[in-house]
């Protein structure tokens, strides 16, 4: 993706904080992805845990949104939103970026996507 198809997308972006709460549950539609600015984030799928926090590598989920995105986008036909194969829970208080599907949908990529 380019800087422009970026900066597109990071108009969308937006703060917000959850505090020993659900961020996302696993299997239901993942109706956005996040950013951990910052805090510990718990993530449970099946039977193994593991957690995120920011400045780590990944600091993030929903790349299945970005997926999703980029085929509708070059098919032209709208796909399901994906369900989401973890659970993320806010360990104490965490404040994320959030990137909703609905505003990822707005972006156009035109011709823009391959650099």
């Amino acid at each position: 993706m380019n800087e422009e198809v970026l900066k597109e997308v990071c108009k969308h972006l937006t703060e917000k904080t959850y505090k020993d709460e659900y961020i996302i549950m696993k299997d239901k539609q993942m109706e956005m992805m996040f950013f951990i600015i910052s805090g510990v984030v718990s993530v449970t799928k099946e039977s193994s845990k593991h957690y995120l926090r920011e400045g780590e590598r990944p600091n993030h989920s929903g790349d299945e949104l970005i997926q999703r995105w980029v085929r509708s986008k070059s098919t032209g036909v709208s796909a399901e939103l994906p369900t989401s194969p973890s659970s993320f829970w806010a360990i104490g208080e965490v404040e994320v970026l959030i990137l909703k599907a609905e505003d990822l949908a707005s972006v156009q990529l035109g011709d823009r996507i391959g650099s």
